[in-house]
């Protein structure tokens, strides 16, 4: 009797084994996936250059055009999706959630339009996400918070609203954040200073932000470009920008920042492009500016700032594009001045610089 029951249980589990409805962890039918890309084609409403044309039901979806498929040639194993420079019109369609399997989703440069649709936020397993360049509307999408894997995140250059979701400081991999060109506003959330893996970050353009630069953003000790223009900052520079040793672009110009230049911004040892034109600036040029010896552009103009404009900027051994004017320096550059700019600069463009005190 024992031994039969010892059978029977063997025969069971072989059953069960090869049972397509077998309680192993089993990956979605593909088909789930190549309905959600013929739900992305059907939501199209203008495709001007026939990108999708061989999105076709009797195609290998291998054969697609923007789908990378995997060795094992199974959508569910569909890692890319790339459907860039097409001007492609229409909703993004919730169904592409279920790609599961998605590393990389590219719909920038085209013409996608209405909301974010929450459901994208269960791709977990993204990487990149860019909708740069669309016709997106609504709030920010905190969704886009759940997918904590992504390393590029670019929601640029559209017409999202609202504020910068607290959030969107929670991304453990983060190396590529940018929100310029929208309609947000609201301050910048100190949260993003938690985003330590940042290299690059560009809030700037068509945002009309309250307040000033949050003194978290010196934590981003690995960034490499800042760019925050014309976007209604105000207040002064905080000191602790001072610790982001890798900026090599700093960009700040248009806005309504005031107060003195900061000194700590001569600590930027790796800093090539500063501009600072269009504000609020008063004071003098800080002496600690004499050790940004890496720096090829500095743009101070149009400010109210005041005082001799330093001998050391002659020195800058890498300057080549200097713009002081519309501010109040009262010291005339000599002509032992601009020959050793000239004798060790040649390609130095030296714009009008203020002879006197000018408005």
């Amino acid at each position: 009797m024992r031994l039969l029951l010892i059978l029977l249980l063997l025969l069971h589990l072989r059953h069960s084994l090869s049972s397509p409805h077998r309680l192993l962890s089993t990956p979605p039918h593909p088909m789930s996936a190549y309905r959600a890309l013929l739900s992305l084609k059907a939501s199209i409403t203008d495709d001007p250059d026939s990108a999708l044309s061989s999105w076709t039901a009797n195609t290998s979806h291998c054969t697609w055009a923007g789908v990378t498929c995997d060795p094992h040639r199974h959508l569910v194993y569909l890692a890319n999706l790339t459907l860039a420079d097409n001007q492609l019109s229409g909703p993004i369609p919730p169904e592409i959630s279920a790609l599961s399997g998605l590393r990389l989703l590219n719909l920038s440069n085209n013409v996608f339009n209405r909301t974010f649709p929450p459901e994208l936020s269960k791709l977990t397993s993204l990487h990149v996400l860019d909708l740069y360049n669309n016709n997106l509307t609504g709030d920010l999408p905190v969704s886009v918070a759940q997918m904590t894997n992504l390393r590029h995140l670019h929601l640029g250059g559209n017409f999202f609203s609202g504020r910068i979701p607290p959030e969107y400081g929670r991304f453990p991999f983060l190396e590529y954040l940018a929100v310029s060109g929208n309609e947000l506003a609201g301050k910048i959330p100190p949260e993003i200073g938690n985003l330590t893996r940042l290299k690059e970050l560009y809030l700037g353009y068509y945002n009309s932000y309250e307040g000033g630069i949050p003194a978290e953003i010196g934590n981003l000790t690995q960034l490499v470009r800042f760019d925050a223009a014309n976007c209604g900052l105000s207040g002064e520079i905080p000191p602790e920008l001072g610790r982001l040793q890798n900026v090599d672009t700093l960009f700040l110009q248009v806005n309504a920042l005031s107060g003195s230049l900061t000194p700590e911004l001569g600590d930027l040892k790796s800093l090539k492009s500063m501009d600072l034109s269009n504000n609020m600036f008063s004071g003098e040029i800080p002496g600690t500016f004499a050790k940004l010896n890496n720096l090829t552009l500095l743009n101070l103009f149009r400010n109210k700032l005041h005082g001799a404009i330093p001998d050391f900027i002659g020195d800058l051994p890498e300057l080549q594009v200097l713009q002081l004017w519309e501010n109040n320096f009262h010291w005339v550059y000599s002509s032992r001045f601009g020959q050793k700019w000239k004798a060790s600069n040649p390609r130095l463009i030296l714009k009008q610089i203020d002879r006197g005190s000018s408005s």
